[in-house]
């Protein structure tokens, strides 16, 4: 039991989740009831990492269990990665960002781990690669998509789309919108 509730505590962080049992309960019970509410963390993890990613502020009545100051961190850390995406320097978001906020590296690290399903280099990542993905679906050449999206080359981006995607970006392109989507007609 002992176990079960450190695990609860570890898992949860600062998000409060109560589980009432009558006495004597069951084991099943208490596992399904522990299950059931890792999968609401894990939903609300993905649900942050969306709108962070397609910047939609995170407000206090979608996550009415995440405090005000936990939602302007993760507000800050949206607004920042959106701001800074494109530049290929801007490799670690936690050594860029901590400063700005007055706070220690390794917390801000723990702070976002605790609403994040992946970490902040990921989410960038993620971000960058579904930028690209617009731009490649508004007729950019791929060899120009990973300068505007912050890669630091071609090969790179080439890889972490065809992982995230399952097809390089010029098969992205040619499948989703074929060959010819693009290219202008020169006989008339």
């Amino acid at each position: 039991m002992k176990q079960i509730a450190a695990r609860l505590i570890s898992v949860f962080g600062s998000w409060l989740f109560y589980l009432y049992f009558c006495k004597p309960f069951d084991e099943q019970d208490l596992k399904q009831a522990v299950n059931e509410a890792l999968d609401i963390q894990t939903f609300t993890s993905y649900r942050i990492e969306k709108q962070l990613i397609d910047n939609i502020p995170i407000s206090l009545s979608g996550f009415p269990f995440i405090g005000s100051k936990d939602i302007a961190l993760l507000n800050k850390f949206g607004s920042y990665i959106h701001k800074h995406y494109a530049d290929p320097e801007f490799t670690n978001p936690i050594r860029a960002l901590a400063p700005q906020l007055y706070m220690e590296q390794r917390r801000l690290r723990r702070k976002l781990a605790a609403f994040l399903n992946h970490n902040p280099t990921t989410v960038l990542r993620d971000l960058r690669l579904e930028r690209g993905r617009n731009l490649l679906k508004n007729g950019m050449k791929p060899f120009q998509v990973y300068m505007q999206t912050g890669f630091s080359s071609q090969d790179y981006f080439g890889r972490c789309f065809r992982t995230k995607y399952g097809s390089s970006p010029a098969e992205y392109q040619k499948e989703r919108y074929g060959e010819n989507r693009f290219s202008i007609d020169m006989e008339s």
